[in-house]
């Protein structure tokens, strides 16, 4: 094709350009009209997602697994997209040795009215899980993927002051719930 014919083509594209810039004109101008009518950066976290709130900062606690021994924790946990989710980062140690580690979030999901969780391990574990909040904490059950003993789980969390939490793990053998291990953690900052 020679350097005429494309000066004979390129009238052909206008329409389409123009109909290229109307499209990308109408779609800016109904994102401008959605942020008018709602200023999503300002939008407040849900109540349920507000009374976890509690929980930011970091924590340290002792626990015990049976067969494993003593262990010491730390669990840090942060809100981020305001308030609509909280990250953690959980540690356990033995000796000063990270002998378990994970990181994870929290969100609620307002059509099904129920806390969501997201756990990933050190050992490439995923967990997920769902749950409810209260006045004296949150519980979330749930089921891990991956190379895992413990396939199906509970996570029960009672606030007992500002600074005191009780966090409890049970994992499903058979048809009922059977202890794992109980931290006592306290918030540092």
């Amino acid at each position: 094709m020679g350097y005429g014919n494309m000066i004979q083509l390129r009238p052909k594209f206008f329409p389409f350009r123009y109909s290229i810039v109307f499209l990308l004109v109408i779609v800016t101008g109904s994102v401008l009209y959605a942020q008018d009518s709602v200023d999503v950066m300002k939008t407040p976290a849900h109540a349920w997602m507000k009374k976890l709130s509690y929980l930011e900062g970091t924590w340290e606690g002792e626990g015990q697994v049976p067969g494993a021994g003593k262990y010491v924790s730390t669990m840090t946990y942060t809100a981020d997209l305001n308030g609509h989710i909280i990250r953690h980062d959980y540690r356990a140690t033995q000796e000063g040795k990270v002998v378990w580690r994970d990181q994870g979030l929290i969100a609620y999901d307002a059509d099904a009215q129920k806390v969501l969780a997201l756990t990933i391990g050190i050992d490439g574990t995923c967990g997920e899980g769902e749950g409810a909040v209260t006045d004296s904490g949150f519980s979330i059950t749930g089921h891990t993927s991956g190379e895992t003993p413990f396939k199906d789980w509970r996570t029960i969390v009672t606030f007992i002051n500002d600074t005191t939490a009780r966090t409890r793990f049970e994992y499903l053998k058979g048809e009922t719930y059977e202890f794992f291990s109980e931290e006592l953690m306290h918030k540092k900052k």
